[in-house]
């Protein structure tokens, strides 16, 4: 049997009500939404100026982090491509690209660890560079990560491919003896 015209209109009068609740919620939420927002926003930490700043240089990197950025030398590849950001104005980090390896340096006021990477590593040692005390992190005596404070600055030196611990301590010599 056909449904009666009436069996149709008696669904959808049971629907109406719900419908209609459903507008009301949406319009509070539209009005309410953006002034609960504003409080939350006025009640965190206001930054100016976009919080990624993607740079031209090292020198204009400098100048938005507001403390000096050096170009890395003595990478252990040919460097065929340099990017620089600025996060939040307190973090520097410059990312030398070449055919087969990736390093991204960071730079930041404070100490400990600012490299982003909190993988479990195989293999965690400390050696000595002059004037630092260097954190190598890894796998099977080769190293991707090092990290390193000299009481006002806390760095970080990622490889996207391992390196031997000599090959670090050389490096990490020609970084202290550029800063």
């Amino acid at each position: 049997p056909a449904p009666s015209p009436g069996g149709r209109r008696s669904t959808w009068k049971r629907y109406l009500p719900l419908a209609a609740c459903l507008a009301v919620v949406v319009a509070v939420g539209a009005v309410t939404l953006p002034h609960q927002q504003g409080q939350d926003q006025a009640a965190a930490p206001v930054l100016t100026g976009s919080a990624v700043v993607d740079c031209s240089s090292a020198d204009k990197l400098s100048q938005v982090v507001n403390f000096t950025v050096e170009d890395l030398e003595g990478l252990p590849f040919q460097v065929e491509q340099r990017d620089y950001t600025a996060y939040q104005a307190e973090l520097a980090e410059s990312t030398y690209s070449g055919e087969d390896q990736t390093a991204v340096f960071r730079k930041s006021p404070g100490s400990g660890d600012i490299s982003g990477n909190y993988e479990d590593f195989e293999t965690v040692s400390e050696v000595s560079v002059s004037p630092y005390v260097v954190t190598l992190k890894g796998q099977a005596g080769a190293y991707r990560l090092a990290l390193w404070s000299d009481g006002e600055f806390a760095y970080s030196l990622q490889f996207s491919s391992a390196l031997p611990e000599q090959d670090w301590v050389d490096l990490l010599a020609v970084i202290a003896a550029a800063q």
